[in-house]
């Protein structure tokens, strides 16, 4: 069998917004996004594993299918990121081959592990390139974000909800009113999963990851779950 994690098997990786599991309202959000190609400078914000970057990735890829990912918590000194900014205002030649804008997309991953000091060298660049390059920034933290690298995105929230007492709770801004609903959104991606892959899953493997509420915080322990629960019946 094979025993690729799931999370990051190119079979089953999403194509579109349709296909990721989010709450309702943010999947609108994205999907008016992605529909009308109005891509801004972002700040995805949430806990690790909500779809933060694989929904940049997707945006991304309208504009530049040549879109550039750094990972922050990998190299996040002062040089770097000025470098990267020097490079991102060069002629993107693969969009404009393609009858496309003009536009770069630079995806800032783990974006909390810079310090808000450093962070400070994007403010000109997002002002004065954003006819050049679309800035897509992932983190995890917001208390950790500089207060004018927040004002110069547009401000998405990718946290489903929290886990209190044992149990699940939906957070308000969601559009959720039942637990259930955000349930229903991961037997979605079930689905997808078994699809893709060619499986079954039994629905008593589902039922059971589904009630333990650290499993549906987020979709990459709902998947990765699933998965070992899978695979130890196999």
């Amino acid at each position: 069998m094979d025993k690729i994690d799931w999370n990051y098997n190119k079979k089953i990786q999403p194509q579109s917004i349709g296909e990721m599991s989010l709450y309702q309202d943010l999947k609108d959000k994205l999907s008016a996004v992605e529909k009308l190609v109005n891509l801004k400078h972002s700040m995805f914000i949430g806990s690790p594993g909500t779809g933060k970057t694989t929904s940049a990735r997707i945006l991304a890829r309208l504009i530049d299918e040549d879109f550039y990912e750094h990972d922050c918590s990998a190299d996040n000194s002062i040089a770097t990121l000025k470098s990267l900014m020097e490079g991102m205002k060069t002629r993107n030649v693969f969009t404009l081959a393609k009858g496309r804008a003009d536009q770069r997309v630079l995806i800032l991953d783990e974006f909390s592990d810079v310090k808000q000091d450093t962070q400070k060298v994007f403010k000109k660049f997002m002002e004065d390139y954003a006819h050049k390059c679309i800035v897509i920034i992932c983190a995890n933290d917001p208390n950790l974000i500089n207060p004018a690298i927040i004002d110069r995105c547009v401000w998405y929230n990718f946290e489903v909800g929290v886990s209190k007492d044992g149990r699940f709770l939906v957070l308000p801004h969601t559009g959720y009113k039942k637990n259930v609903e955000w349930h229903n959104e991961l037997i979605k991606t079930a689905v997808s999963i078994e699809k893709k892959l060619g499986i079954k899953i039994p629905k008593k493997i589902i039922d059971k990851v589904l009630l333990n509420p650290r499993n549906v915080l987020s979709v990459r322990s709902f998947v990765r779950s699933l998965q070992s629960e899978y695979e130890s019946v196999q």
